[in-house]
C-alpha cells in the first residue's frame, strides 16, 4: 500500500477536527496516512523537510501553509494541497474543489492511480512561491495584518482585517502611493504583483484577474 503524510495546520480558518477526520478518511482509501500537525509559523517547512520516505505529502491548510510546504519540499515527493483557508488560491487555480473532502477524494484517486503533474514555481530572495508574490504596498499590507497577531484560538485575522488595514494605510498616506521600487525598462511604481497563476486571488467565488497571464 502507498504511504502518505498529511500535514495539517489546525489554525487555518476552515480546518476543524471533523474535517481533518473526513479528509484523512478519503486519503486512506488508497494509502496509509500519517498525520502531522503544525504548531507555529514555519513549522510546515520543517515537517515537510523531515519526510524522507513517502509516496505523497498532502497539506491541509491555507495558502500560507502551502507556501511553507513548497519551501520545505525536495522536489522528489509529490505534494497535494487540500483547501483549508479562507481563500486557498493555490488548490483552486490547480482545479481542485473548494470543499476539502471533495479535494481530498480527487487527490487520493490521483495517488492511487500514480498521476502527478509538474507546476512551475517563482522565487524571490531565495524563497519559493506558488501563485503570486507582492512587492511594495501589497507586502506592507501583509506585514501589518501579521502584526495584528492571532486570536486566542491561534487563527489569523480574516478578510475584514485586510480591508481595514488597506483603508487605514491609504488614509495615513492621504491617498498617495509613492514610488517604492523601480522595474527595469518600465519605471518606478508603488507596488508590483508577480503572478505565477491566473487568477491572482479570489473574493469569495469571484476570481480577481489582477495580473492576467499572457
Amino acid at each position: 500500500m502507498r504511504r502518505a503524510v498529511l500535514v495539517v495546520n489546525p489554525f487555518a480558518s476552515q480546518v476543524t477536527d471533523e474535517r481533518v477526520a473526513a479528509v484523512r478518511a478519503e486519503l486512506e482509501r488508497g494509502a496509509s496516512v500519517e498525520t502531522l500537525f503544525t504548531e507555529r509559523p514555519g513549522h510546515a517547512v520543517e515537517l515537510v523537510q523531515a519526510v524522507t520516505e513517502a509516496d505523497a505529502i498532502f497539506v491541509f491548510s491555507g495558502d500560507g501553509g502551502f507556501n511553507e510546504a513548497l519551501n520545505g519540499a525536495d522536489g522528489r515527493v509529490p505534494l497535494g494541497f487540500v483547501p483549508g483557508g479562507g481563500t486557498s488560491v493555490l488548490p483552486r487555480v490547480l482545479g481542485l474543489a473548494r470543499d476539502p473532502v471533495a479535494a481530498a477524494r480527487r487527490l487520493g484517486e490521483a495517488l492511487a492511480a500514480g498521476r502527478t503533474r509538474r507546476i512551475s514555481l517563482g522565487r524571490v530572495n531565495g524563497r519559493r512561491f506558488g501563485f503570486s508574490c507582492g512587492v511594495g504596498l501589497d507586502a506592507e499590507v501583509i506585514r501589518r495584518v501579521d502584526a495584528l497577531g492571532r486570536a486566542h484560538d491561534g487563527r489569523r485575522p480574516g478578510d475584514l482585517a485586510f480591508v481595514r488595514v488597506i483603508a487605514g494605510l491609504l488614509l495615513e498616506r492621504r491617498g498617495r502611493l509613492d514610488p517604492a521600487l523601480e522595474v527595469r525598462g518600465l519605471g518606478r511604481g508603488a507596488f508590483a504583483l508577480v503572478a505565477n497563476a491566473d487568477p491572482y486571488t479570489y473574493a469569495g467565488s469571484l476570481p480577481i484577474h489582477a495580473a492576467p497571464l499572457a
